[in-house]
């Protein structure tokens, strides 16, 4: 009734099918099955009912349908249970069907994970399916191959594993998956056993095949070296190994193979991270990699036994008791030497414990004697031997010793060490160098052989040398025992003017210790060099507060409150230090320049008694630091500046009160007033000073030489012109053939030129003028000052355009120059033009110049008498112009 209601229904075409079925209908029954899957193949009942009918046929074809149906099944099946039962079905029925296919359906649903809990028969069922594909021409692969051999090592199939592993390799030449596998099983076994289950010539042709295909292998990087470590070359091994257990660092064996090269080459210290690892990855690892403990407890005994620290030695003798009796036998030794540096000498041999006493007492004599009785082909009883010399003070003596324990074990860092010791106390820097570097090699964690080593690098002036050590020193995890190597790194990189790694370098350190005030001080000067200022100040004030009788970082937190213009806080830092030493260089030079700035930076600003007052502080300053130190040349500069500085100041403020003794170069008691030519003077004698201290400065002579000039203009005496103008031009032609390509001496040569007219004798000297200024355009195309002076000259000499020119070119070049657009307010004054009143008016806005206040006041009177109403009201009043027009005024007088 269903049906005839709906054809399609799923549940009645399959309830229909097991009820033909069972009344014997059989071929009806497989129709409504077959009409039931079309419906929804994805349902496994009619799928289910399919496999029971051609499960009772016994014919051919039934049995090929049947493994359709299964492998339908497959597919769609959720249940684990059944998925097995279903694959073993499959299984049974290979003989009927397509030997690969049925293979590949079993294999993809092992792979699928469907089998989360695969149970034995599961495996069972996915080797064999796994043979059977691997041996069928049609789809043996690399990909299936792998698996097999995958599933091979889990089931620990050692000989059956290589024996694929070399057939693989033989299918498939090139790909790397069966040399790996080779490698790996040669690898474990060797490191498990001791002994090579595969021929050393074929294993290294396996090995050298597997690197051209994958370089970067850990693989065969760890069977290379195996093979070094098989020909006793521990140190080339241990190298390999430390690539090895970086490329992987869960490889077990590596890591075990590693610490017993660090055992034979008494790396001792390099243990620690080794163990560690060993003893995390034998938590983690599968019960057949557990036997390795038995041989890893006793390495670890070994290394335990070799620690100063006294819970290392208890937990040799806690470890041992714990162990077989077989590797019991073999830690005597270990148990012997931890029970001696325990104290536990009853325990130990007689000799041993003699040994022991008289070393602990300091009675290096009767050791002395004790090792004299006695020879030995051990290095290290060379070394003690030869320490013990060298603790007496026998220095001479120890040599012998050292050399023999050398010879005998050309793998001990120690012995390198302690001569690199000897060679280094006898000035033998060559000697020494090659211990050091030998026992570097040997031991890269030797900060002893490193630090040596950098010093000697830096003796030499070897800079590439000591990049390479430092750089080979800090490749690990920084820590503090590590962390002088990172420390030195930044230094040089900050030397080397690499400010982004000396930051980078010194931020490591930091980390690890955050009370290192030279660290702190040498990241600021990392911060300072690259221009950040903020983060030099706060690293200058951390070294500040970590040592408070610190000079230099107080010093240098000044320095940068004055380069970020806080004038008020540098001179308090500077002052501080001066509290502390009044005559201390440094400070009294910042003290005087950021005097300096000050006293700019308030005439600026019109605030001109204060200006003088900065610049009378900088003067006091710089005359106390030249009697402290008349050698540096900046002393004098400075001084010259702050007295040409003064010159600029109304005369009201021309002037400075200076000790008597230093103006007169004589002892003389009391201070002496200097105004404006007494400034010149001194100021000129100040430059020439620093110049004969420092005579290839050209800036200085370029100071000289508008010094020079300046002091021409303020002269009325001709003759006294004649002779200033003329030194001003020599010197400032000498700037200029020794540095053509500098903008400022060109137009300073210019501004002498035009300046000769002073003298009324001789007029303006306009060529060398114009020659002077394009030159000075033509090195710096973006000088506003040069174009500005061009313009001048040009409106001087009528040209008008090219004045505009000029004037516009200075406006583009420095749009807050305020000259140029006095030029330009000029020329639209020139020419009528209307502009010209609101030229005038931002001149004013811009800066002080007294062109600029004049021309300003000048047009709003010129529009307050001529102009109409409305003109008046809007240039005027809303302008404000009457104010700004008075205040510029009043700055002018």
């Amino acid at each position: 009734h269903v049906l005839k209601e709906d054809k399609s229904n799923y549940m009645a075409l399959v309830f229909s099918g097991v009820s033909l079925q069972e009344t014997g209908q059989s071929e009806k029954a497989l129709i409504a099955f077959q009409d039931a899957i079309r419906v929804d193949p994805l349902n496994s009942l009619a799928w289910n009912g399919l496999v029971n009918y051609y499960d009772k046929i016994d014919t051919k074809e039934a049995k090929i349908e049947l493994i359709k149906a299964y492998i339908s099944l497959l597919n769609i099946e959720t249940s684990e249970k059944k998925l097995i039962e279903f694959a073993q079905k499959l299984s049974t029925l290979h003989e009927h069907g397509n030997i690969s296919e049925i293979s590949l359906a079993i294999y993809s649903l092992l792979k699928s994970g469907k089998c989360v809990e695969t149970t034995q028969l599961g495996s069972v069922l996915y080797e064999e399916a796994l043979k059977i594909v691997l041996n069928d021409q049609k789809t043996i692969c690399s990909k299936y191959y792998a698996e097999y051999l995958n599933l091979l090592y889990k089931q620990d199939k050692v000989p059956e594993l290589l024996e694929h592993a070399k057939k693989m390799h033989s299918l498939f030449e090139t790909d790397w998956i069966s040399l790996r596998w080779i490698c790996k099983i040669f690898n474990e076994s060797y490191v498990e056993t001791g002994n090579m289950i595969e021929n050393r010539e074929n294993i290294t042709n396996y090995c050298e095949e597997l690197l051209k295909l994958e370089t970067q292998s850990a693989t065969a990087l760890f069977t290379k070296s195996i093979l070094l470590v098989d020909d006793q070359k521990f140190i080339d091994a241990k190298h390999l190994l430390d690539q090895v257990v970086n490329l992987l660092p869960g490889l077990l064996h590596a890591w075990i193979l590693l610490l017993k090269c660090y055992i034979k080459l008494l790396l001792f210290s390099d243990t620690t991270q080794a163990i560690s690892k060993i003893d995390k990855l034998l938590q983690s690892t599968n019960n057949s990699k557990k036997r390795l403990k038995s041989e890893v407890d006793l390495l670890i005994i070994e290394v335990l036994s070799r620690s100063s620290d006294k819970s290392d030695l208890k937990r040799v003798l806690e470890i041992t008791e714990t162990v077989n009796d077989d590797i019991k036998a073999n830690c005597i030794p270990h148990i012997i030497r931890a029970n001696i540096n325990l104290g536990h000498f009853a325990e130990a041999e007689l000799l041993l414990i003699n040994l022991k006493n008289t070393c602990e007492d300091q009675k290096y004599t009767e050791a002395l004697g004790l090792l004299e009785d006695d020879d030995t082909a051990l290095s290290e009883w060379w070394i003690e031997k030869g320490t013990l010399y060298w603790d007496a003070g026998q220095h001479e003596k120890s040599l012998i010793p050292f050399l023999k324990a050398t010879k005998l074990d050309s793998t001990n860092y120690k012995c390198f060490l302690l001569l690199g010791h000897y060679y280094r106390k006898n000035n033998d820097i060559d000697k020494a160098r090659r211990c050091y570097e030998k026992a570097f090699k040997i031991n890269k964690r030797c900060s002893d052989a490193g630090i040596e080593l950098s010093k000697i690098y830096i003796k030499l002036q070897n800079w590439d040398a000591n990049l390479i050590l430092l750089q080979s020193l800090t490749t690990g995890v920084i820590n503090k025992k590590n962390s002088w190597a990172w420390m030195q790194l930044g230094l040089h990189y900050l030397e080397q003017q690499d400010y982004d790694k000396a930051v980078i370098n010194l931020r490591f350190v930091i980390r690890i210790d955050e009370n290192n005030t030279h660290c702190w001080e040498s990241l600021a000067d990392a911060y300072l060099a690259k221009g950040a200022y903020t983060s030099a100040l706060k690293c200058y004030e951390k070294a500040s507060d970590l040592s408070k009788a610190a000079l230099y970082p107080l010093l240098q937190m000044a320095n940068i409150k004055q380069i970020l213009g806080e004038y008020t806080e540098a001179r308090s830092n500077f002052e501080e230090i001066l509290l502390s030493n009044k005559y201390y260089v440094p400070a009294l030079i910042g003290m005087a320049e950021t005097c300096l700035l000050q006293a700019k930076a308030c005439f600026r600003n019109q605030r001109l008694g204060m200006s003088r007052d900065h610049a009378q502080v900088a003067a006091d300053k710089l005359i106390v630091a030249i009697q402290q130190r008349s050698d540096l040349a900046c002393l004098w500069k400075l001084l010259g500046d702050s007295c040409v500085f003064v010159t600029n100041l109304p005369e009201k403020y021309c002037c400075l009160l200076l000790s008597s003794s230093f103006v007169e170069a004589a002892d003389v008691q009391g201070n002496k007033v200097l105004e404006k030519n007494d400034l010149f003077t001194l100021a000129i004698r100040c430059y020439c000073k620093s110049l004969s201290l420092i005579a290839d400065n050209i800036l200085i002579w370029h100071d000289l030489a508008v010094c020079y000039l300046s002091s021409a203009l303020s002269t009325d005496d001709p003759e006294l012109f004649e002779q200033l103008m003329n030194k001003a031009q020599a010197v400032v032609q000498y700037c200029t053939s020794n540095n053509p390509t500098s903008w400022q001496h060109w137009n300073l040569l210019g501004n002498i030129a035009i300046n000769q007219s002073i003298s009324r004798q001789n007029p303006p000297n306009y060529r060398l003028a114009q020659h002077s200024f394009i030159k000075a355009v033509i090195a710096d195309n973006n000088s506003a000052i040069a174009w500005s002076n061009l313009g001048t000259l040009y409106f001087m000499l009528k040209d008008l355009k090219l004045a505009n020119e000029a004037f516009s070119q200075a406006q583009r070049s420095d749009p807050n120059y305020v000259n140029s657009w006095i030029g330009q307010a000029l020329l639209a004054e020139s020419s009528s033009h209307a502009d010209a009143m609101d030229l005038f008016r931002h001149s004013t806005q811009l800066s002080v110049h007294k062109q600029g206040a004049l021309g300003y006041a000048h047009w709003v009177c010129r529009t307050l008498k001529e102009s109409p109403l409305d003109a008046v009201i809007y240039s005027i009043d809303n302008m404000h112009a009457i104010p700004v027009a008075c205040d510029a005024v009043t700055w002018y007088t």
